[in-house]
């Protein structure tokens, strides 16, 4: 009993520190027999290889370089065709690797198949060279045919220009120019050919008639013969690429041989190889005996060694097992289940007992530490208790929903409030119907499952705000605070929750007013901007980024001096409006919209509600307005002056006819060769051939003639003005529009804005029209129309350019009318200062001018565009090159569709 208690304070550790030096000698004992094992293996294993190792490494060596000289023989098949720099290095490569592998093999046989393989491929690279050559003499005479044809053109080209000079047909030598193009083709196609055509190809298919190439070659000999039979200096070029063509076909067939040949080299080449793969395979066959020889003798060395480490291996792990459990039996068993009762004992709040374990090694301070914290956890749990009923109260008490809950939404803990807001009269009643409310009652499931990642991103404290239904079915908005709690025993989230349903109502409704006024305010044409008393805009809408090309939110918060620079000017009014609550407005204020000057209305009204200081500023557009406006006084001006000049039109031709009429009986009254003349004249005692000399002395007859040249031009200017003022039946007649357009003309001249502002009696008009032009179906003075509205244009523009350029320039117009097709093409050019691309493309749209304000409407050209394309199916273009001119362009066809026609 003495010698037990004795043994028993011997420490755990001191017996743990000898089961170590136990376990260290026997691992040392099975290192010293793994390293004799390793030792006999590894002498073994020399003895054994050392045979074998020099045959080996000469086989594998001569096995290595073959499989070089096979590869580059593979290279040179398939990249010598046309590649002499190439075939002449790779070639010397391989003969000087066959011809090292050849000394350095001790096997008789291989020497003697690499020395014939040396043979063979000297054989095969001359075939290889003599393909090359004839590829490169093929070259050379496509590039001399290709010269000769380029020579036939220069002697042809200078053929036609010294026929040209003396007058004599060209026709033939257009045809030979074009026979030539031909051959050109003809050439460009056989060397295409030959170029497609592979060496496999080439070589396996027979050079007979019926090959492409030959065909293609026969093909251009005998269109060559049109050429040998023209004139010596051409007929020579003819003969010169007949010879050619001749000396190609001999070059194709002598390539078509050489390829042949080389194909049967090939064929040596590739038994040869066989021959030598064959015989190394041999080889090969023997190595690997060799090697299965030498891994059976090391298996067996190997399995004796095995067989020793193994038992020793046993015996140790026999003797370490015993000692080993009856060591954790008497110092770690034992003891530990005698611990384990006292905490199970622990855990059921029991600690009237404390551990009694009587030993005296380490296990007796566990037991000591044991005890002592039995102690304090029976002090903490009464701390606990009174804890947890003081802050349960507080809990149940808060206005605002408290719970805990797993990361999968089931609830761990909460409130009597939390139940309330769901509708349930306490927090048992909760969890029994609704154990996972963030899956059960909200109504959005997605915005549960944003919760929860977000709260997965990143553990810290978050704020949601959802709907979700209550037990009655209302829905109901909730603001969420939550975050995750992570301890040792487990993770969870805990957070309150607080019913935020009247405050939200209270923000959709704010928030359904704002949107309403917002589509409102962006749905309204006027461009309105509000600003507070500084001046900084407070609201965009989108007519204001639209026209502005500015962004809302770029804008905003931007003083309006900054946003628009314009309206600085009326800095001063909007003050005056914030400051005495007063609308004011201006009116035709120049605006830059949409990148272009407008006119706008501007309205300012100051903000009066809500103790919210600022104005309202509205910009209509009215641009469209004023230039409408500017039209139709133009047009009631236009139609009371051709009322006039209609009136004063009839109202000339009454003694525009009394004085033509009185000019010609004066001229009848004198002419000699009535009888009545001679009969009054011999009464008055005198005669005619007096009274004819005194009036040629005095110049009478001149001026009865100027008066009535005068009078008809009147007559013909009248009759132009009623033609051009007439309103008319939109009825369509044939007409010469060759004498439309001179009418045009004689109008321009004599309009009186023309005459005054542009001098146009002063511009040259240049006219070219085709003869025997047929009429046209339109309505004339719709026509005139376009035409005068054209020239006005055109006057208008060289006289903006006379004023900048030099005394030299002289403005000109060059008008063409042409038949083409089915349509007569009516072109009027001018020598102005030409158009910029940015503005020719909107010359057709309304309204569009580049004149100051008050001098142009912009709508002349778009009305002609409208008279040319709709009114006659016709079309319409203009073309312009800035600082040379512009050129208008028409087309009207000779035929109109469905068009009833009146007779002219």
């Amino acid at each position: 009993m003495t010698g037990s208690h004795k043994k028993s304070r011997i420490k755990i550790s001191t017996r743990l520190s000898l089961l170590s030096i136990g376990l260290g000698i026997a691992c040392l004992a099975i290192l010293i027999v793994i390293m004799i094992a390793a030792h006999s293996i590894k002498e073994l294993s020399s003895q054994i290889t050392n045979d074998h190792l020099q045959e080996i490494a000469a086989n594998s060596r001569v096995a290595r370089d073959l499989s070089k000289v096979f590869a580059d023989i593979n290279l040179v098949v398939n990249n010598f065709y046309g590649q002499g720099d190439y075939l002449l290095t790779r070639g010397d490569r391989i003969l000087k690797l066959i011809q090292e592998s050849a000394s350095r093999t001790t096997l008789p046989t291989i020497k003697s198949d690499l020395q014939i393989l040396q043979k063979h491929m000297r054989s095969f690279l001359d075939a290889c060279t003599t393909v090359n050559q004839s590829i490169a003499e093929r070259v050379r005479i496509e590039k001399d045919m290709d010269a000769t044809l380029s020579r036939l053109e220069d002697t042809i080209s200078e053929t036609m220009i010294g026929q040209s000079l003396d007058g004599e047909d060209t026709s033939f030598m257009e045809q030979l120019s074009l026979l030539v193009f031909g051959y050109r083709e003809n050439l460009l196609r056989i060397e295409n050919i030959a170029a497609q055509i592979s060496f496999d190809h080439f070589s396996s298919m027979a050079m007979s008639s019926s090959h492409p190439l030959i065909q293609a070659l026969e093909h251009f000999k005998r269109h060559l013969r049109t050429l040998t039979t023209s004139q010596q200096h051409i007929a020579m070029y003819g003969q010169q690429l007949s010879l050619q063509s001749d000396a190609y076909e001999r070059n194709v067939r002598h390539l078509h041989s050489s390829m042949q040949r080389l194909r049967e080299h090939i064929d040596i080449l590739t038994q040869s190889k066989a021959v030598l793969l064959e015989k190394m395979a041999t080889i090969d066959a023997r190595i690997a005996q060799s090697s299965r020889k030498i891994v059976q003798d090391i298996d067996v060395a190997v399995g004796r060694s095995l067989m020793a480490v193994f038992a020793l291996f046993g015996f140790i792990i026999l003797t370490l097992f015993f000692f080993t459990t009856r060591f954790v039996k008497a110092h770690v068993q034992s003891p530990l289940s005698i611990i384990l009762e006292g905490i199970k004992r622990f855990q059921h709040g029991d600690f009237s007992d404390p551990l009694v374990m009587d030993r005296h090694d380490e296990w007796a301070h566990i037991q000591k530490a044991l005890n002592t914290m039995a102690e304090k956890l029976e002090s903490s749990y009464k701390a606990l208790r009174d804890s947890e009923h003081k802050y349960r109260a507080i809990v149940d008490n808060a206005p605002d929903g408290i719970f805990q809950m797993e990361m999968t939404g089931e609830l761990r803990n909460v409130n009597d409030s939390m139940a309330n807001i769901f509708g349930y009269t306490d927090q048992k009643e909760l969890q029994h119907d609704a154990p996972s409310i963030f899956h059960q009652l909200y109504i959005d499931a997605t915005r549960t499952t944003s919760l929860f990642s977000a709260l997965r991103d990143n553990p810290e404290r978050r704020h949601f705000e959802t709907p979700l239904f209550t037990t009655d079915g209302f829905k109901a908005w909730v603001s969420v605070n939550a975050r995750v709690v992570e301890t040792e025993e487990a993770t969870y989230i805990e957070g309150n929750i607080a019913n935020i349903t009247d405050r939200k109502h209270t923000e959709m409704d704010r928030d359904r007013l704002r949107m309403y006024l917002d589509n409102i305010v962006n749905s309204m044409p006027s461009i309105l901007i509000a600003v507070d008393p500084q001046g900084m805009i407070t609201q965009w809408n989108k007519q204001a980024e639209a026209k502005l090309g500015i962004r809302s939110d770029l804008a905003k918060g931007t003083s309006l001096a900054r946003a628009i620079p314009v309206l600085a000017q009326i800095s001063e009014e909007i003050q005056q409006a914030i400051d005495f609550q007063r609308s004011c407005e201006k009116h035709k204020v120049p605006l830059p919209l949409n990148h272009e000057s407008r006119f706008t209305d501007i309205t300012i009204f100051p903000l009066i509600t809500n103790s919210v200081e600022g104005a309202v500023i509205r910009i209509d557009d009215i641009t469209d307005k004023m230039r409408i406006e500017e039209m139709i006084i133009q047009s009631e001006k236009m139609l009371s002056v051709g009322g006039l000049a209609a009136g004063m039109a009839h109202e000339i031709n009454n003694p525009l006819a009394g004085i033509l009429q009185a000019a010609q009986v004066i001229e009848m009254r004198f002419d000699p060769q009535l009888p009545k003349n001679v009969q009054v004249a011999t009464t008055c005692g005198t005669t005619m051939e007096a009274m004819h000399q005194y009036m040629e002395h005095r110049r009478i007859m001149k001026m009865l003639t100027s008066i009535r040249e005068g009078g008809e031009r009147a007559a013909r200017i009248v009759e132009n003005m009623l033609s051009f003022s007439r309103k008319g039946s939109s009825e369509m007649a044939r007409q010469d529009i060759t004498q439309l357009m001179d009418v045009t003309i004689e109008l321009a001249k004599n309009d009186y804005d023309l005459k005054k502002n542009y001098d146009f009696k002063n511009i040259i008009i240049n006219r070219t029209y085709d003869q025997d032009l047929p009429d046209i179906p339109c309505e004339g003075s719709k026509i005139q129309q376009v035409f005068f509205n054209i020239l006005k244009n055109g006057a208008h523009a060289m006289a903006s350019k006379k004023a900048m350029a030099d005394a030299a320039y002289t403005p000109t117009f060059t008008i063409a009318i042409t038949q083409t097709g089915n349509t007569a093409t009516v072109t009027i050019e001018d020598n102005g200062p030409g158009i910029e691309e940015s503005l020719r493309k909107r010359i057709f749209e309304p309204f569009f001018t580049t004149k100051d304000v008050g001098t142009g409407t912009g709508l002349g050209l778009s009305v002609s565009y409208f008279i040319i394309t709709d009114n006659h199916n016709g079309m319409m273009y203009v073309d312009s090159t800035p600082g040379k001119g512009t050129r208008f362009v028409i087309k009207l066809p000779f035929e109109q569709d469905h068009v009833k026609l009146v007779q002219s």
